[in-house]
Protein backbone atom coordinates (compact mmCIF):
# COMPACT_ATOMS: atom_id res chain seq x y z
CA UNK A 1 0.00 0.00 0.00
CA UNK A 2 3.07 2.54 0.81
CA UNK A 3 3.50 2.67 -2.72
CA UNK A 4 0.09 3.51 -3.81
CA UNK A 5 -0.44 6.18 -1.87
CA UNK A 6 2.85 7.76 -2.88
CA UNK A 7 2.17 7.61 -6.55
CA UNK A 8 -1.52 8.81 -5.84
CA UNK A 9 0.42 11.53 -3.75
CA UNK A 10 2.73 12.62 -6.84
CA UNK A 11 -0.55 12.71 -9.20
CA UNK A 12 -2.21 15.03 -7.05
CA UNK A 13 0.72 17.10 -6.74
CA UNK A 14 0.92 17.72 -10.44
CA UNK A 15 -1.05 20.84 -12.37
CA UNK A 16 -3.18 18.74 -14.53
CA UNK A 17 -6.89 18.21 -15.24
CA UNK A 18 -8.44 15.87 -13.23
CA UNK A 19 -9.10 14.14 -16.16
CA UNK A 20 -5.67 13.31 -16.69
CA UNK A 21 -5.01 13.12 -13.52
CA UNK A 22 -7.52 10.41 -13.20
CA UNK A 23 -5.91 8.77 -16.51
CA UNK A 24 -2.40 8.49 -14.98
CA UNK A 25 -3.19 6.95 -11.67
CA UNK A 26 -5.14 4.43 -13.61
CA UNK A 27 -2.30 3.62 -16.30
CA UNK A 28 0.10 3.55 -13.38
CA UNK A 29 -1.81 1.02 -11.69
CA UNK A 30 -2.57 -0.94 -14.28
CA UNK A 31 2.09 -0.70 -15.34
CA UNK A 32 2.07 -2.15 -11.94
CA UNK A 33 0.12 -4.81 -12.35
CA UNK A 34 -2.37 -3.45 -9.76
CA UNK A 35 -5.27 -3.46 -12.49
CA UNK A 36 -5.70 -5.61 -15.53
CA UNK A 37 -5.85 -3.41 -18.87
CA UNK A 38 -9.33 -4.71 -19.41
CA UNK A 39 -10.20 -3.07 -15.73
CA UNK A 40 -8.54 -0.03 -16.84
CA UNK A 41 -10.07 0.83 -19.76
CA UNK A 42 -13.52 0.25 -18.17
CA UNK A 43 -12.66 2.37 -15.37
CA UNK A 44 -12.22 4.84 -18.27
CA UNK A 45 -14.99 4.13 -20.03
CA UNK A 46 -12.74 4.07 -23.15
CA UNK A 47 -12.19 0.95 -25.98
CA UNK A 48 -8.97 -1.12 -25.48
CA UNK A 49 -7.40 0.48 -28.65
CA UNK A 50 -7.77 4.28 -26.91
CA UNK A 51 -6.62 3.16 -23.71
CA UNK A 52 -3.70 1.10 -25.39
CA UNK A 53 -2.77 4.68 -27.64
CA UNK A 54 -3.63 6.32 -24.47
CA UNK A 55 -0.88 4.34 -22.55
CA UNK A 56 1.68 4.49 -25.40
CA UNK A 57 1.83 8.34 -25.55
CA UNK A 58 1.98 8.64 -21.87
CA UNK A 59 5.16 5.94 -22.06
CA UNK A 60 6.79 8.06 -24.57
CA UNK A 61 6.08 11.29 -23.15
CA UNK A 62 7.60 10.33 -19.96
CA UNK A 63 10.85 8.61 -21.94
CA UNK A 64 11.32 11.65 -24.16
CA UNK A 65 11.37 13.75 -21.07
CA UNK A 66 13.88 11.86 -19.71
CA UNK A 67 16.58 11.59 -22.75
CA UNK A 68 19.34 12.65 -21.86
CA UNK A 69 20.60 16.08 -22.35
CA UNK A 70 23.65 18.64 -21.83
CA UNK A 71 23.47 19.25 -17.70
CA UNK A 72 23.26 22.54 -16.70
CA UNK A 73 21.32 25.31 -17.86
CA UNK A 74 21.32 26.31 -21.61
CA UNK A 75 24.51 28.13 -22.67
CA UNK A 76 23.03 31.52 -23.95
CA UNK A 77 23.77 32.66 -27.77
CA UNK A 78 25.40 35.94 -28.02
CA UNK A 79 25.57 37.54 -31.54
CA UNK A 80 28.03 40.03 -32.72
CA UNK A 81 26.82 42.80 -32.33
CA UNK A 82 26.29 42.20 -28.36
CA UNK A 83 29.57 41.00 -27.92
CA UNK A 84 31.04 43.96 -29.79
CA UNK A 85 28.93 46.24 -27.61
CA UNK A 86 29.72 44.38 -24.49
CA UNK A 87 33.95 44.75 -24.99
CA UNK A 88 32.89 48.21 -25.80
CA UNK A 89 31.32 49.48 -22.69
CA UNK A 90 34.65 47.17 -21.01
CA UNK A 91 37.06 49.44 -22.87
CA UNK A 92 34.73 52.54 -21.99
CA UNK A 93 34.96 51.51 -18.18
CA UNK A 94 38.54 51.23 -18.54
CA UNK A 95 39.11 54.61 -20.00
CA UNK A 96 36.68 56.23 -17.41
CA UNK A 97 39.41 54.54 -14.75
CA UNK A 98 42.27 55.94 -16.42
CA UNK A 99 40.75 59.27 -16.75
CA UNK A 100 39.83 59.69 -13.07
CA UNK A 101 43.31 58.81 -12.18
CA UNK A 102 44.50 61.06 -13.85
CA UNK A 103 42.69 63.90 -13.20
CA UNK A 104 43.56 63.17 -9.41
CA UNK A 105 47.27 62.75 -10.01
CA UNK A 106 47.00 66.61 -11.49
CA UNK A 107 44.47 67.73 -8.52
CA UNK A 108 47.37 66.12 -6.42
CA UNK A 109 50.24 68.31 -8.12
CA UNK A 110 47.93 71.41 -8.28
CA UNK A 111 47.43 71.00 -4.60
CA UNK A 112 50.87 71.49 -3.19
CA UNK A 113 53.61 70.78 -5.63
CA UNK A 114 55.44 72.88 -8.07
CA UNK A 115 54.94 73.51 -11.30
CA UNK A 116 57.62 70.42 -11.60
CA UNK A 117 55.44 67.90 -10.56
CA UNK A 118 52.05 69.57 -12.04
CA UNK A 119 54.58 69.33 -15.79
CA UNK A 120 55.36 65.50 -14.93
CA UNK A 121 51.60 64.83 -14.21
CA UNK A 122 50.71 66.62 -17.31
CA UNK A 123 53.31 64.94 -19.55
CA UNK A 124 51.88 61.69 -18.32
CA UNK A 125 48.56 62.52 -18.91
CA UNK A 126 49.51 63.14 -22.84
CA UNK A 127 51.24 60.19 -22.98
CA UNK A 128 48.37 57.98 -22.26
CA UNK A 129 46.17 59.98 -24.99
CA UNK A 130 44.15 62.41 -22.55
Amino acid sequence: MGRHSEMERLVESTQASEVARERTRVMFLTLAGEWSVREGYEHLGVRRTRFQDLRRQMLEAAVHALESGLSGRPRRRVDGDSLRLGRLRLALQASKRKLERVRAQLLIAESGAGSAARERCVAQAAGRGF
